[in-house]
C-alpha cells in the first residue's frame, strides 16, 4: 500500500508546486505551462491524437508485417 500511495503523494505535490509555482510567478506560458494549461490542450486536441494515433499504428503494423515476411523469406 505504501509503495503504492507515497509515490502519487509526490506526484500530487510535484504538480500543486508546479501550478503554485507557474502561477505565483507569471511565468508565460511558452517558457512553462501549468499543468492545467497542458492537460485542456491534451482534452482539447483529443480527435487530432486519435488520428496521429490511428495513423502510426497503420505504419507501425505495416513495417512489422514487412519485416516478418522479409525475416521468414531470408
Amino acid at each position: 500500500m505504501r509503495r503504492v500511495v507515497l509515490p502519487l503523494l509526490a506526484l500530487c505535490l510535484l504538480l500543486l508546486f508546479w501550478h503554485y509555482y507557474v502561477t505565483v510567478n507569471d511565468v508565460p506560458k511558452f517558457v512553462l505551462p501549468s499543468p492545467v494549461a497542458i492537460w485542456r490542450a491534451l482534452i482539447g486536441d483529443l480527435p487530432l491524437w486519435g488520428t496521429a494515433m490511428l495513423s502510426t499504428l497503420s505504419v507501425t503494423l505495416k513495417a512489422l508485417l514487412a519485416a516478418i515476411t522479409s525475416g521468414i523469406l531470408l
